[in-house]
């Protein structure tokens, strides 16, 4: 996969967060969201479901 300059800056800055503790709850918070979505859930209301529960996955 190809990143321009400023995504790849970001993904170095932002691979340390992500880790084998936290890595299948990120992916099941995506899927759930996903779902939701899918299911004609208000996205705002997904959205901001799911940064929550990322500030919670990141923070461990």
């Amino acid at each position: 996969m190809y990143m321009n300059p400023e995504e790849q800056n970001f993904s170095t800055r932002f691979a340390p967060f992500v880790n084998e503790r936290n890595v299948m709850g990120i992916m099941d918070e995506l899927s759930e969201a996903q779902l939701h979505i899918g299911q004609n859930v208000n996205p705002k209301m997904v959205f901001f479901d799911f940064s929550l529960k990322m500030i919670v996955l990141l923070k461990n």
